[in-house]
């Protein structure tokens, strides 16, 4: 249940999520690792955070080496504003071609960025998206999520060039 962000349209701002998660934990990782293994056909795991940032998972690296020794698919969606260069260094390696990550990116500035994404760094996000790239295997995708506060700026050549960057474009 952790998060660094405070995304506007997410459960951990309403009044009921206290109630439900009145303090934040990790699973341990033994825990999740023996509940995937009940699931001997799994060919493709999300790591994908509704109420939670998945990176910020206290074992992340040792959870993927444990998934590459399933060999099963990847996917992570992240906000992409956790962690240390090493880190991103690090997992970029440890993924696979086949595997996907998705970072977020909602604008073309600061400002814009973080109408929706508030509290995480596009300057830190394009940082660490790059790091990840340095391991070669175009697995990275920008998540664009379209509102009405951004349109327009979707459409300039400003944003444009910032998602060049990006191996794959995910528009939504």
């Amino acid at each position: 249940t952790y998060c660094n962000a405070a995304c506007q349209l997410c459960y951990r701002n309403y009044t009921s999520f206290k109630e439900h998660y009145p303090i934040n934990k990790f699973r341990e990782l033994n825990d999740i690792i023996n509940q995937l293994n009940l699931f001997k056909n799994l060919t493709h795991i999300k790591l994908v955070g509704t109420i939670s940032e998945p990176t910020l998972y206290k074992d992340f690296l040792k959870l993927i080496d444990y998934i590459n020794e399933r060999d099963l698919i990847i996917e992570i969606c992240t906000n992409g504003d956790t962690r240390d260069d090493k880190f991103w260094i690090e997992l970029g390696q440890k993924l696979k071609e086949k595997d996907s990550i998705y970072f977020t990116i909602c604008g073309s500035t600061q400002e814009l960025h973080e109408i929706y994404r508030t509290k995480t760094s596009l300057k830190n996000i394009l940082k660490n998206a790059k790091l990840l790239r340095t391991a070669g295997k175009k697995n990275d995708y920008a998540q664009c999520i379209r509102f009405s506060y951004n349109d327009d700026d979707f459409e300039s050549d400003k944003f444009k060039e910032l998602i060049s960057e990006f191996s794959n474009i995910y528009m939504t």
